[in-house]
């Protein structure tokens, strides 16, 4: 037994380095190099490029050109050109490519592989919510066509729960059926309803995605009248995560803020008996931590893809049982790498956690085209106008709600944002003003380990540059800030 548990450690050590043989170098070299050996490599991937679809074949064979050309020692001047245009296609965010083929081929495929509903596999429950465009229910999806109605519901019946919602009907008139292919903003109940299936579906097929958003199932249309159900009217479904928001969570609904999440966020709680007498602060500040960099980490997934939220806010964030955040409620979301949802004029906002600029680009960006054309300029669009900023100062608000006490309730938050106005939306001035809300606040939070919260904070509550669109931290560049240095 002892010798075979040594067994593992003596060969987890590194291996002694050994000097490049330069004669096995020129041998691979040679065979590469060969011609033989090349033109069959080349032979080859011709006939891959000949599988590849259609419109893609005139890149893949100026690719399989360019490597010929390589491997025979005879670069053009255009490797250069086409190198660097594979790197915008493939590499650049939000990639060209991979936009352009998720919104042609991945919602092809999504589209026909999609689950079939019908209103006889669900069961309305409680209602979790509603507003100006749907109503969101929990419901039970039933295997054997039997509902269920009984309150207490069997282990088996709560793993079959999902979250159902409801589109509102329209009064401006049925959706426009180019809306996705105009370059437009969602107008009324029944076009919100078509970009938050868009966007879902589109989160669904990223696997950048995986885990911060709420899990999509699909959506379909009630197609008779029954038991909750409208004839014709739109449902969209996602798997059940939770019933809790992260407002529940601050307003006290789950028990003291933020302590009452310790056991689900840090899984290692420190018995009472045990802990210091100033430790719950310190537990209370990495709770605001992992729950902050979760945001930021969600956010920077969906600005990779694309996707900008523009409605950040504690009553869009589900807190699960396992710990996690996960984004909810992409109605008033632009896909930025397509145009879709996205006007340069106007925007769909909340006023309580949104930007000052109050639009994700500069109004004087030109309206977007079709979505193929807007997928292959998108990587410039996000260089130029930084619409990812957008979601950053509302994340930044957000955070300061949290590790804030005085600004946590509606009416103190709203004083805030008052004083917030009066500051020039700048956090650092606002805390220098002097104002009431301001100079009772309690920074404790923030101030731990040489203000490294505080730092954050306002670096994300500030205006842009109106010129160069900078000044103001992304959700990626947050996650590098020392605020989060050593936390995993």
């Amino acid at each position: 037994m002892a010798g075979r548990a040594r067994a593992p450690r003596r060969a987890s050590r590194p291996a002694p380095c050994r000097a490049v043989d330069p004669d096995a170098v020129a041998a691979a070299a040679a065979a590469v190099s060969d011609p033989e050996t090349s033109s069959e490599l080349i032979s080859a991937l011709s006939q891959y490029a000949s599988q590849v679809p259609e419109a893609l074949r005139p890149l893949a064979n100026i690719a399989i050109q360019d490597l010929a050309n390589a491997l025979a020692l005879t670069p053009t001047p255009d490797m250069g050109l086409h190198a660097a245009a594979l790197w915008y296609l493939v590499l650049s965010r939000p990639a060209p490519l991979w936009n352009i083929g998720d919104l042609t081929i991945g919602s092809f495929l999504e589209k026909i592989s999609e689950p079939k509903f019908a209103v006889d596999q669900f069961t309305l429950r409680d209602r979790l919510g509603g507003g100006n465009y749907g109503v969101t229910y929990e419901a039970i999806r039933m295997k054997n066509g039997k509902r269920v109605t009984k309150a207490q519901l069997t282990d088996e019946e709560k793993k079959n729960r999902v979250v159902i919602k409801r589109i509102n009907s329209d009064s401006t008139g049925s959706a426009r059926k180019d809306f996705l292919s105009k370059g437009t903003i969602a107008r009324g109940a029944a076009e919100a309803g078509i970009v938050e299936v868009y966007m879902n579906s589109k989160i669904r097929r990223s696997l950048a995605l995986r885990g911060y958003c709420a899990e999509y199932q699909g959506t379909f249309r009630a197609e008779k009248t029954d038991a909750g159900f409208t004839k014709g009217t739109e449902w969209l479904v996602w798997s059940f995560e939770s019933d809790s928001t992260l407002q529940d969570a601050i307003a006290g609904g789950l028990g003291p803020w933020p302590s009452a999440l310790e056991e689900i966020m840090l899984r290692r709680p420190v018995p009472e008996e045990k802990r210091a007498p100033d430790a719950q602060e310190a537990v209370d500040a990495a709770i605001v931590r992992k729950i902050m960099q979760q945001i930021l980490k969600a956010l920077a997934a969906l600005h990779s893809i694309g996707i900008v939220h523009r409605d950040v806010k504690p009553d869009n964030l589900l807190v699960t049982v396992e710990g996690k955040v996960k984004v909810i409620d992409f109605g008033a979301a632009t896909d930025l790498s397509t145009g879709i949802n996205y006007n340069p004029e106007y925007g769909m906002l909340d006023p309580r956690y949104c930007a000052p600029e109050q639009l994700v680009l500069p109004s004087k960006t030109p309206a977007p085209p079709n979505p193929v054309l807007a997928a292959a300029v998108a990587p410039f669009l996000w260089i130029y106008g930084r619409p990812e900023l957008f979601d950053s100062y509302s994340a930044g608000l957000l955070f300061c709600q949290m590790a804030i006490p005085e600004i946590r309730g509606k009416s103190q938050y709203g004083m805030f944002l008052q004083e917030l106005e009066k500051a020039d939306w700048d956090l650092a001035q606002w805390r220098a003003s002097g104002q009431p809300r301001a100079r009772n606040a309690n920074f404790t939070m923030l101030d731990r380990k040489g203000g490294a919260g505080w730092d954050l904070a306002k670096r994300l509550v500030c205006k842009r540059n109106e010129t160069t669109q900078r000044g103001r931290l992304s959700a990626k560049d947050a996650l590098g800030h020392r605020y989060f240095l050593g936390f995993a």
